[in-house]
C-alpha cells in the first residue's frame, strides 16, 4: 500500500470520526432540551406517566421527566387503566401510553375509565363505551359518574339513581342529591328542601341517618361530616358515631391513613394532616384551594408560592 493510499484512508477515517461526533452531540442537545422543558404544570404519577401542561397544551412525561406523549393536547386528565382522556378542539377521545388515539375524538364530554367502562356524552346524553369503544350501555341519562364497586350514579332527569355494568337500574331514582359507592355505602339525599345526607348499602337501604349538614363519602372506614350549627367538618364511623370532632374548615378524603384538614386564610386555606385519632401529625401550613392528598408515600403542597413534595413527617422530599 502506497503512502498516498494510506493518506486516503485516514482523512476518510478522520471525517466519519467527526460527523459521528456531530450527531451525537445533536442528540444529546435535543435531549437536554427535552428533558429542560419548563412546564406551566405537573401532577403526581399515576400508572407510570406524568401530566403535565407547557403553556396552553397538554402531553405526558415518564418518570424520568422524560416527555413521551408531545404537549398537543387541549386538556388531559391521568391514565386510568392504561388509557388517558384528552381533548382536541371541542372534542374528547382517549390515548395510550404510546400516544396512540385508540378511541376517536369524538365526545362531548368523557370520564376516564373505571372497572373496564368509561362514561361518554353523545347528543346532550350519557352512556358508557367499553376500551375497545363499542357503546355497551346506550346514551340515555342526563348525567352519568364512573362506575365504582359495580355500581354506576346517573341522572334520570331530576333524580339520582345507580345501574350496573349491563345498565340494569339497580337503585331506582330516588334522590336529589348522591354520590357514588365507596367501601359498600354511597351518601345520599331524597331532597335538597326537607332531608338530611343519609348512607344506602347496595340494595338501596338506608343504614345510617345522620343529623349533619353535609356528608362525604367513606375512605377508610371514616367520612367526613360537617355541623349545621357551626359549618365545621370532622369525622364519624361506619356506625354514624363522632370519632373526630368537628373543628375544620374544610377536609380531604383519608388516604394512607392520613387526612389533610384545613383553616381558612385570607385568600386560600391552610393545610396540615392528621391520623384516624384526630392526631396532629404535620402542622397547618401549606397553602391552596384543594385538599392535598398522600399518594405512594408522598404529597404535593404548596408553601410561600413554591411547589414541592414531602412525606409523612412533613419532611421535604424528591
Amino acid at each position: 500500500m502506497n503512502t498516498k493510499t494510506i493518506f486516503t484512508i485516514c482523512l476518510l477515517l478522520l471525517v466519519t470520526m467527526a460527523l459521528q461526533a456531530q450527531d451525537r452531540g445533536d442528540r444529546n442537545n435535543r435531549t437536554s432540551s427535552s428533558t429542560t422543558k419548563n412546564y406551566n404544570q405537573s401532577y403526581p404519577e399515576k400508572e407510570g406517566m406524568i401530566r403535565v401542561k407547557y403553556i396552553t397544551k397538554w402531553g405526558f412525561t415518564d418518570v424520568s421527566g422524560k416527555e413521551v406523549i408531545p404537549t398537543i393536547y387541549d386538556y388531559a386528565e391521568d391514565f386510568s387503566e392504561g388509557l388517558a382522556k384528552v381533548k382536541k378542539g371541542n372534542h374528547f377521545g382517549f390515548i395510550d401510553k404510546n400516544g396512540n388515539e385508540v378511541i376517536p375524538f369524538k365526545y362531548e364530554m368523557v370520564q376516564s375509565f373505571s372497572e373496564g367502562l368509561a362514561s361518554v356524552k353523545i347528543d346532550g346524553f350519557y352512556g358508557f363505551i367499553d376500551k375497545s369503544g363499542k357503546q355497551v350501555i346506550p346514551a340515555e341519562f342526563f348525567d352519568a359518574h364512573p362506575f365504582s364497586e359495580g355500581l354506576a350514579l346517573v341522572r334520570f332527569k331530576g333524580k339520582w339513581g345507580y345501574i350496573d355494568k349491563n345498565g340494569k337500574t339497580i337503585i331506582p331514582p330516588l334522590f336529589d342529591e348522591a354520590r357514588s359507592f365507596s367501601e359498600g355505602l354511597a351518601n345520599v339525599r331524597r331532597s335538597v328542601l326537607v332531608t338530611k345526607p343519609e348512607f344506602i348499602d347496595k340494595t338501596g337501604k338506608t343504614v345510617i341517618e345522620t343529623n349533619y349538614l353535609d356528608a362525604k363519602p367513606f375512605s377508610e372506614g371514616l367520612a367526613g361530616v360537617q355541623s349545621y350549627e357551626t359549618r365545621k367538618w370532622g369525622f364519624m364511623d361506619k356506625q354514624g358515631k363522632e370519632v373526630i370532632s368537628l373543628q375544620y374548615d374544610d377536609i380531604g378524603s383519608f388516604n394512607e391513613g392520613l387526612v389533610a384538614v384545613g383553616k381558612k386564610a385570607s385568600f386560600s386555606t391552610q393545610w396540615g394532616f392528621i391520623d384516624k385519632t384526630g392526631k396532629e401529625i404535620i402542622p397547618v401550613q401549606f397553602q391552596g384551594f384543594v385538599a392535598p392528598v398522600f399518594i405512594n408515600g408522598k404529597a404535593k403542597v404548596t408553601k410561600d408560592g413554591r411547589e414541592f413534595y414531602i412525606d409523612k413527617t412533613g419532611k421535604e422530599v424528591q
